[in-house]
């Protein structure tokens, strides 16, 4: 009797340790029916229900400006329905945060039509340039680099909300929410840019298969920076349309979802599915949940479709 209690009392232990590894997500999916985007931004956000301060920090994804449609910044009206919803909901102060990854922010803000948020938000910070500067974050179980320059108007947020574009990355396969980071990291160089991520992929500097490994370990030790300043928030997911086979690519696919979550790993690992992508084609997500536990996906609102979209080019012979 003692020997089958000590068996189920470990068989227990290891059943609640698995339990804690393993993190229960919500993600709330809608379909853009009539492209009615706001119909669908608000439908899901009433879903989701978040908890909201006065005071909200939201980053969008402004890599490069272009207009809606193109799929390669963040869709303005994506962000205006948001912000008016926050409005709606009492938020007093809303600032608008990103970077531009090798151009001018500011020129970027305007030719992606972000001068129609100007009479919505507070102000509009571009972190390649923040007044506050940049605080070092240090990572404890880094993979590859032990801290992070982060923009300190990021930094000091409370309450963030992400609105990535869900869209194809020559690199790690998919940018979401989580390759969405480099906007809040220290720019270097003469031009501000985040390169210095993946130096051996730009600049030739290692093997195509070692220098997309190194680019993913940094990813996933700036995902644990940024989550270890327990910022509370939601990432709201921009699927109106898709660029295929690359991040800037001219090819475009109408994909016409919205999703939200308040797990950055969750969002992406749904994202991921609905383009197309299997798990073991995007190592990120993997090295993602083993750092900072497996997630365990509940979907709510609307049963996901599923695309099958252009991948990028070479890229699936990188794969382990």
């Amino acid at each position: 009797m003692r020997r089958d209690q000590r068996e189920q009392e470990e068989q227990e232990e290891r059943r609640e340790q698995k339990e804690q590894r393993e993190k229960r997500e919500r993600i709330i999916f809608k379909r853009i029916e009539n492209d009615d985007i706001k119909a669908a931004v608000e439908k899901t956000l009433n879903l989701l229900k978040p908890k909201l301060p006065k005071e909200i920090l939201v980053k969008p994804n402004l890599v490069e400006g272009a207009p809606p449609g193109k799929s390669i910044s963040t869709n303005v009206n994506v962000l205006i329905t948001l912000i008016e919803w926050l409005r709606e909901k009492g938020a007093k102060k809303i600032v608008l945060a990103d970077s531009s990854s090798h151009r001018d922010t500011q020129r970027e803000y305007l030719k992606a039509g972000y001068s129609k948020l100007n009479p919505l938000i507070d102000s509009f910070v571009d972190l390649n340039n923040d007044p506050k500067g940049y605080i070092k974050i240090k990572v404890l179980k880094y993979l590859e680099w032990p801290e992070f320059e982060i923009a300190k108007t990021f930094a000091d947020a409370k309450y963030v909300i992400h609105v990535p574009v869900a869209k194809c990355h020559h690199i790690v396969g998919l940018t979401c929410a989580i390759k969405g980071l480099l906007g809040v990291i220290a720019p270097r160089g003469f031009v501000s840019t985040k390169d210095y991520m993946h130096r051996e992929w730009t600049y030739l500097l290692a093997a195509r298969s070692k220098a997309k490994e190194l680019f993913e370990r940094r990813l996933i030790d700036l995902l644990c920076a940024v989550s270890s300043l327990n910022q509370q928030g939601f990432v709201l997911v921009d699927g109106s349309y898709c660029c295929e086979v690359y991040e800037s690519s001219h090819d475009v696919k109408k994909t016409d979802f919205i999703l939200a979550s308040e797990d950055m790993i969750a969002a992406d690992v749904v994202a991921a599915k609905v383009l197309g992508f299997e798990k073991e084609e995007l190592p990120y997500l993997q090295l993602a949940q083993k750092q900072l536990g497996r997630r365990r996906i509940q979907l709510a609102g609307e049963k996901p479709k599923n695309f099958h979209i252009r991948k990028p080019s070479g890229w699936a012979k990188l794969r382990p």
